[in-house]
C-alpha cells in the first residue's frame, strides 16, 4: 500500500512495528524515495554499512542466510543464536486487526499479464492544501507493455482500502463508483462504473477492481487520465461513516517505486518461498515460482527479464524461454516454460 504523504509513511512504519511487536529502531525514506534511488533503486536490496559509513556488502536481493555469513566474517561468529521462539514477542497478522470484517466476498479481477504499475498522483480540490478527507482508498493502476508501447490494451484499476485508517466498505450504502476523464484523442471503454453489490456481508475489506480498455488513438498522450472515485468510508470502530469523493491522476509512466505486479488472481499457498510443488506429491520435485523469479531478476521492473538481467540456469535457457525472440522473457513466457518443464 503506497503512502501519499510522509505522515502516512510514518503511520505505516508505526503500524508495521506494532503488528510485528518489534523494539528495534526503524528508518523511513522520504516520500520521494531519495535513499532508495541513491542506493540503486531496487525494491528488496540489502546493505551492510560500517560505522564510518562505508558500504561493505551490497546485494540487489536480500538473502538472510548469506547476510549471517557476511556478518560472521566481519565481526565473528556469535556464541549463541537466538531463535524467534526465544523472543517475547506477540506479532499479529493483518486479519487479526479487524477479524469481524469480512474478506474474500468480492470476486477478484484477472490482471493483465506482464503489466507494470503506473504513476498515480492524488489531485486536491482547488484552493486545498490538503484533502478534506484522508485518502482512505488508494488507487493502483497497472498496464501491460502493449498499452504503453502500442497504444492499445487493458488498464487495471484497483481501489484498495489503506489499513492504517481502519476503515471498511459499507455494503448497506451505495457501492463505490468511479468516473474516468480521458485526454483528448484517448478512448476508454467503461469510463463510468460501479462496484458490484455485496449481499454476503454488510461490510468487507476486499479491493474493488476493474479492467477498462484504452486506445491512445494517433499518439501517446502527454496529459494523465483523471479517475474520480466516490465511496463511503466507515471506520471499523463504528464511530463514523461518511461519503468521500476524490480524484487521482494516472500518468502513462511506470512507477519504479510501486513494487512488482503480482500475477492476476494468484493465490499463493505454502510449500516454500519462491517454489511451487509439482502435482503428484511424494518425491515430486519443486519448481521455481515465476513471481519470485521476476521479483529477483527484473531489475528495471518493466515486467520482463532481459538477457542482461537473467541469472543462474536461466542464462543458458534464455533463448528457449524467449519464444517470441524479442530479447525479453515475459511472465507468460516464463510460466509456459515452467509448465513444459513440469510436464516432462
Amino acid at each position: 500500500m503506497q503512502p501519499l504523504t510522509i505522515e502516512e509513511r510514518l503511520a505505516h512504519v508505526d503500524e508495521a512495528s506494532r503488528r510485528l511487536d518489534t523494539r528495534i529502531p526503524w528508518l523511513a525514506d522520504t516520500i520521494e524515495n531519495d535513499l532508495k534511488h541513491a542506493f540503486g533503486d531496487k525494491n528488496n536490496s540489502e546493505f551492510v554499512i560500517s560505522p564510518e559509513g562505508k558500504v561493505l556488502i551490497a546485494r540487489n536481493w536480500s538473502d538472510p542466510g548469506q547476510l549471517r555469513t557476511d556478518l560472521a566474517s566481519l565481526v565473528g561468529e556469535s556464541e549463541t543464536v537466538t531463535q524467534v521462539s526465544d523472543l517475547d514477542r506477540n506479532p499479529q497478522s493483518a486479519a487479526s486487526v479487524s477479524p469481524h470484517i469480512a474478506r474474500g466476498v468480492v470476486p477478484r479481477v484477472e490482471r493483465p499479464s506482464g503489466a507494470s504499475a503506473l504513476q498515480v498522483r492524488p489531485v486536491s480540490a482547488e484552493g486545498e492544501e490538503k484533502p478534506a478527507s484522508p485518502h482512505f482508498v488508494k488507487l493502483r493502476a497497472e498496464a501491460p507493455r502493449a498499452l504503453l508501447e502500442q497504444g492499445k490494451g487493458p488498464l487495471y484499476l484497483g481501489f484498495h482500502l489503506d489499513p492504517i485508517y481502519q476503515v471498511h466498505w459499507n455494503n448497506l450504502a451505495a457501492p463505490m463508483k468511479y468516473e474516468i476523464t480521458a485526454p483528448e484523442g484517448v478512448t476508454v471503454t467503461e469510463a463510468v462504473g460501479s462496484a458490484p453489490e455485496v449481499e454476503e456481508a454488510d461490510a468487507d475489506l476486499d479491493p474493488r477492481e476493474f479492467l477498462v480498455e484504452i486506445d491512445f488513438g494517433d499518439s501517446k498522450p502527454e496529459t494523465p487520465l483523471l479517475v474520480r472515485v466516490d465511496y463511503f468510508a466507515c471506520d471499523n470502530a463504528e464511530t463514523f461513516c461518511k461519503a468521500v469523493s476524490q480524484v487521482y491522476e494516472v500518468h502513462w509512466k511506470t512507477d519504479r517505486d510501486a513494487g512488482r505486479v503480482q500475477s492476476g488472481g494468484n493465490r499463493r499457498g505454502g510449500g516454500g518461498e519462491g517454489m511451487t510443488r509439482r502435482p503428484g506429491g511424494g518425491n515430486s520435485r519443486r519448481m521455481p515460482d515465476p513471481d519470485q523469479l521476476l521479483s529477483r531478476m527484473d531489475r528495471n521492473e518493466d515486467g520482463a527479464i532481459s538477457k542482461e538481467e537473467a541469472q543462474g540456469q536461466m542464462v543458458q535457457r534464455f533463448d528457449v524461454m524467449d519464444s517470441d525472440k524479442d530479447g525479453k522473457v515475459t511472465e507468460d513466457e516464463l510460466r509456459k516454460h515452467l509448465e513444459r518443464m513440469r510436464s516432462r
